[in-house]
């Protein structure tokens, strides 16, 4: 029996680490199809820094959560999603200068 609770608290908490950080805080880094270099710098779990083509764009709007963030960037829609510890999706939609797509990973 006692082996038993020293295996099931040592599975138990090793968990998190299983499951990878989910912490969206660090710079974020990727290229559009078009080859544009886009970075997200996150800290405190907020956007804070938000780049394209080497350019710092200014925010708007900022919801960041476990799964998501999303902001304003201009006049454009910027939606983040992770799909994994340390890569996440872009997407950015324009109504003027159009849309673009990305693969980040975190460094």
């Amino acid at each position: 029996m006692k082996m038993i609770l020293v295996v099931a608290a040592f599975v138990v908490s090793a968990l998190p680490s299983l499951a990878g950080d989910s912490s969206w805080d660090g710079v974020w880094n990727g290229y559009t199809e078009n080859g544009a270099p886009v970075r997200v710098r996150f800290e405190g779990g907020e956007v804070r820094v938000y780049r394209f083509r080497g350019q710092k764009i200014s925010l708007g709007f900022s919801n960041t959560d476990a799964r998501q963030a999303k902001f304003g960037a201009g006049a454009a829609l910027v939606t983040v999603t992770r799909t994994g510890p340390n890569t996440a999706s872009y997407i950015y939609e324009s109504p003027t200068v159009g849309n673009a797509t990305a693969t980040l990973t975190r460094k």
